[in-house]
């Protein structure tokens, strides 16, 4: 192999110092004073010294160093830093000193558990922030003087799920401790204030889910307002008093009213009542004929109406009749409501219907709910829809059953701040399932199908994954399919070291084309073939019995860019195995045959494209026992034989085996001469004329004389004077 380019020292192979288990130290110095690079035998290990780099990249993107006094460094002068960890379930983890001498893991990308953990206080100094959503909606953080915690897009959740924890609001107690100041109790399910709150003039204290009922003062006189229903007062202390308190104009307070627990007269759950007593028995009767009586026996109270309707009515501008009972308790609770705000009946209990006892609706109890005993029915019995509706703001229908464990489980959503329905559970559809027009289906917010008659479309994060259109065509990553399936971006089949078989069938029965994921390879069934080019200019096939690489249109180039490689043509030596045939050496810039070259009939190589040629050397030639000739160089550039007197010269010249001799020129300085050409043979003497005397300079064509084991050629010029110049020639020979 040619060495073209030399330094103090060039290695064309692999440089090895030492042998296995006994090394030698190797050092490279740098340009600077005391910077190097050293491979430290005794302790299996690369040493970069003070400052010395350890450079990646053509531009020294990435650089690794210790800078004395400064510390470690990692350094990108060109994008991103990445830590990639490929081991399955592997960690990334920063450790340093733990401050006691030891080493502690402070950060860790935990690949088990899809999280990053914090294993040390993460400390932000400050108007640093932690920054938390994708567009940093959530931040927190301490100015210098005060700690904030800011949310700039929807609500901020502060949620404790361990079961019965608490959320605790703790500040400073004024003596230099902490104290609880809120409690949101998770055991008891309410809110603990254990400091005082205190609200400001005008602001207003609310309770209700429509605000209904409001305390405050306003600066001058504290109001108690109530929007809707009836105020209850309710002191549950046994015997107890309820007070009615205000000033006595004397500069005190005084009692104007109170409910007397004590004297009260107790229902059948113990809950106090103040109203008139009537002894049992006794009645008070309403109506001329006493036609409405209500009484107690000792045992039950009654109210009965002798004549026409039982009428309770109350008059007062929207308000209620209130039917309460015992709560099982030791109180009392109100069962039933006649709302005279909404106009309509409100239950606060449950209504038991027996079974077969019917909950029917509408005039004609046209609508139905009732239990048989065995199972539970909705049933509609006149013509008309059936609707199930919510009509509260952003409320949901949610379709629930048992869960297959003991417990229920939601399997249908109607969501109302989505205006979508969620399917919770797999669902077996016995019929037809159909969307309306630009309506979808909706795994997550981002995530649906949706179905219109031009088209399917598929969305994964609000974006187009799929779309099927009306004519059929499939599109992936693409919304406009111009085939039956049209893939806009990378198609992949498995997973790094798990693959799998993707196989594509021609038109011809048996014809496919496979990629076989256990084998690792492509494979292509006899006849099926590689096209490429526009035009299928060039195939690669396998027809049963032989492989073809053709080409129809240009050039075949066969090209090894790899610097110094070679093109080596490979086949069975006959034996069972393979050997090499032919070589296009890269590095010698040569063709090496390893094997004897042999060209069939008609085929031919050489000098000027198809024809091969036999070069004759003036030194090739001979003189006869008259003549003497000399090989002579005049000038500086000149060589040639120089005939000194008349006679004739000899050339033999071998036919290559597996070929035939077809034509013979000569050249010289004097085209009077004449030559002829001869079939010569080396068992024995022989020779056969195979071409006319013809003056030099005129190509032959003699009778072709195709290569044996014994023959060559003989070639005869005949030379009339002593200055006769012969330059050499040529034999034309072409593949038997």
């Amino acid at each position: 192999m040619a060495i073209t380019n030399f330094s103090p020292l060039q290695l064309n192979s692999i440089l090895t110092v030492g042998v296995d288990d006994t090394g030698h130290d190797v050092k490279f110095f740098g340009a600077t004073s005391g910077r190097y690079l050293l491979w430290d035998e005794s302790e299996d290990q690369l040493l970069f010294r003070d400052s010395t780099k350890a450079a990646f990249g053509n531009s020294n993107d990435l650089e690794i160093y210790h800078q004395n006094g400064t510390g470690n460094i990692i350094t990108s002068n060109t994008s991103d830093i990445k830590f990639i960890q490929n081991f399955n379930d592997g960690d990334i983890l920063f450790s340093s000193d733990d401050g006691s001498g030891g080493i502690a893991t402070y950060l860790q990308i935990d690949g088990g558990e899809g999280y990053t953990l914090a294993n040390k206080h993460i400390r932000f100094k400050d108007d640093a922030e932690a920054r938390f959503g994708t567009g940093s909606d959530m931040a927190v953080y301490h100015d210098g003087s005060n700690s904030f915690m800011r949310n700039d897009t929807g609500n901020l959740t502060i949620s404790n799920t361990t079961d019965d924890g608490d959320i605790i609001f703790q500040s400073d107690d004024g003596s230099g401790g902490n104290a609880t100041y809120l409690t949101l109790d998770g055991s008891a399910g309410h809110t603990v204030a254990s400091k005082e709150i205190q609200f400001l003039d005008s602001v207003v204290a609310r309770f209700g889910t429509g605000n209904d009922f409001k305390i405050h003062h306003d600066g001058t006189n504290t109001l108690l307002v109530n929007d809707t229903g009836s105020i209850f007062i309710d002191n549950y202390a046994d015997n107890a008093y309820t007070y009615f308190r205000n000033d006595n104009g004397a500069g005190s307070i005084a009692t104007y009213f109170f409910l007397d627990g004590s004297a009260a007269v107790h229902d059948g759950s113990a809950t106090t009542h103040l109203f008139t007593t009537w002894g049992d028995n006794s009645r008070i009767a309403v109506g001329t004929g006493k036609d409405f009586q209500m009484t107690h026996n000792g045992t039950n109270t009654f109210l009965s109406n002798n004549t026409g309707d039982l009428t309770i009515q109350n008059n007062t501008d929207d308000k209620d009749i209130i039917l309460s009972c015992d709560d099982g308790s030791g109180g009392t609770a109100a069962y039933l409501t006649l709302d005279g705000s909404s106009g309509y009946t409100k239950a606060h209990k449950h209504i038991l219907y027996e079974d077969n006892a019917k909950a029917m609706f509408g005039t004609g109890g046209d609508m139905q709910i009732l239990h048989d005993g065995s199972n539970s029915y909705i049933s509609q019995n006149v013509t008309g829809a059936l609707y199930i509706e919510n009509n509260a703001t952003d409320g949901d229908v949610i379709l629930r059953s048992d869960d297959g464990s003991g417990g229920t489980a939601t399997y249908l959503t109607l969501d109302g701040s989505a205006g979508t329905v969620e399917v919770a559970k797999p669902t077996n559809f016995a019929g037809k399932v159909t969307i309306s027009d630009n309506q979808y289906l909706s795994w997550s917010t981002n995530s649906r199908i949706v179905a219109n008659s031009s088209y399917m479309q598929f969305q994964v994060a609000a974006t187009d994954k799929m779309r099927i259109l009306a004519d059929g065509n499939v599109g992936i990553g693409t919304t406009s399919p111009a085939s039956l399936l049209h893939v806009a971006g990378t198609v992949q089949v498995g997973v790094d070291d798990t693959g799998h078989d993707v196989k594509f069938f021609g038109a011809t029965s048996g014809s496919f084309l496979l990629w076989d994921e256990s084998d690792d390879s492509l494979n292509l069934t006899d006849d099926t073939k590689l096209k490429f080019g526009d035009s299928n200019d060039m195939n690669i096939f396998h027809d049963g019995s032989n492989t073809f690489i053709q080409n129809n249109v240009g050039h075949l180039r066969i090209k090894n860019n790899a610097n110094n490689k070679d093109i080596v043509l490979q086949t069975d030596d006959g034996n069972g195995s393979v050997q090499t045939y032919l070589t296009l050496d890269g590095g010698e810039e040569t063709l090496v045959a390893s094997v004897p070259l042999v060209l069939e009939a008609d085929s031919t190589v050489g000098w000027h494209g198809s024809v091969t040629r036999v070069k004759i050397l003036p030194s090739d030639f001979q003189p006869d026992s008259g003549g003497r000739p000399v090989m002579i160089s005049l000038g500086t550039n000149e060589a040639h034989l120089f005939s000194n007197g008349s006679g004739k010269m000899f050339a033999s010249i071998p036919i290559p085996t597996g070929f035939k001799a077809t034509h013979v020129k000569i050249h010289g300085s004097d085209t009077g001469q004449n030559f002829s050409v001869h079939e010569a043979n080396i068992a024995n003497k022989t020779t056969v004329e195979k071409g006319s005397s013809t003056p030099i300079e005129d190509e032959v064509g003699i009778t072709e004389v195709e290569s044996t084991t014994t023959n060559y050629i003989l070639i005869i010029v005949e030379s009339d004077g002593t200055t006769d110049e012969i330059h050499g020639g040529y034999m034309t020979i072409a593949k038997i």
